[in-house]
């Protein structure tokens, strides 16, 4: 794709019922102007968010099945809409066969240790050892370095390219393997997906200093642009110049996403503010990323905001708000309708 890309992040179960609902949805994103989609996870998991994956090669059932999702990237494909799934690597869920068959000793794809390190390491009944999860009790951390952990990572990508994925958006890089290196992961796992299809779009999350989400980048292709997200809007809330570290090649810029306060928070609702965080964002060049619902002004609550380390995250990822579209999309002057010309004008 020879245009720049604008990425629409679409929290699955906030935005559709299913792939069937998501299939009459996408003429929204294209009215919008959106070249492509990232979904959060629609894999098989016991969460909503989907975060803790059991199976990688399955669809969560209430999303509907896989003739389903073949429709919508076909239709998506129509729309010259390309669409990435969200690929979290850096850990599964308790209940992954994988998982369950460490815990009987029979693989090296988790970490085990007989005392607790820290409180990183959680205690495990079936075995009575411990087991390296740094995030979560259910979420332990996969082996990087494993040979059978990079092959099953191997069959994962080529099942959903053949599904007609164009990419991925990849988790919490950084965090790939307990004491390996991610960056020769990252290298092997790049390397891997564009032998399979060379035109693979990879993005990578790495929320830290620009310098090394910009190392990541450079590795894997791109990278979402943390610091520079936080410098927009400080530029925007305090009027002091802004502080510009970015790479158009290699940075995806964005306002916020499903772990971060709503940008209409973050500037106090202030619909000027607003705009002009706008602006910035398509100032910059390169990709562009844009949380559902941003496009109209969502977070219009007082206590919509997340906490340092994505606590509360809960509360922007609420349902998508269809009437205030309808309400903007007849307003000429509305954020929508804005948003929908700055997008038009980026890709001209």
């Amino acid at each position: 794709m020879s245009k720049k890309r604008i990425i629409y992040e679409i929290y699955f179960p906030a935005f559709c019922s299913d792939l069937k609902d998501m299939y009459d949805k996408l003429d929204y994103v294209e009215e919008l102007g959106a070249t492509s989609i990232w979904f959060t996870p629609i894999f098989e998991s016991p969460s909503e968010h989907g975060y803790n994956v059991s199976d990688y090669l399955s669809i969560k059932k209430q999303y509907g099945t896989f003739e389903d999702f073949d429709k919508l990237v076909s239709k998506a494909h129509d729309k010259g809409i390309e669409i990435f799934l969200d690929l979290v690597l850096c850990h599964t869920d308790y209940h992954h066969e994988l998982f369950k068959e460490s815990i009987e000793g029979k693989n090296d794809c988790y970490f085990w240790s007989d005392i607790q390190i820290d409180n990183q390491w959680r205690y495990c009944f079936e075995n009575k050892k411990f087991y390296y999860a740094p995030w979560s009790h259910d979420m332990p951390s996969l082996n990087g370095s494993s040979k059978k952990v990079r092959d099953m990572i191997t069959k994962v990508v080529k099942f959903w390219l053949e599904h007609g994925v164009d990419g991925f958006r990849l988790d919490a890089v950084p965090y790939i393997s307990y004491g390996c290196d991610p960056i020769e992961f990252w290298g092997w796992f790049t390397h891997m997906v564009h032998e399979i299809k060379s035109d693979a779009y990879l993005v990578a999350e790495a929320w830290d200093t620009y310098e090394v989400s910009n190392k990541y980048a450079r590795t894997i292709g791109k990278s979402f642009n943390f610091e520079q997200s936080g410098w927009i809007k400080h530029h925007v809330n305090t009027g002091e110049p802004l502080v510009i570290k970015n790479d158009p090649q290699y940075s995806v810029n964005f306002l916020d996403n499903h772990d971060q306060t709503r940008i209409s928070n973050s500037v106090g609702h202030n619909m000027d503010k607003l705009f002009k965080a706008v602006d910035v964002l398509f100032s910059l060049g390169g990709d562009v990323c844009i949380y559902y619902g941003d496009e109209i002004a969502m977070g219009m609550y007082q206590d919509c905001h997340v906490k340092e380390g994505g606590h509360g995250d809960w509360k922007v990822r609420q349902q998508m708000e269809w009437t205030r579209v309808e309400y903007q999309r007849k307003d000429p002057n509305s954020l929508f309708n804005y948003y929908k010309k700055l997008i038009k004008e980026y890709n001209l």
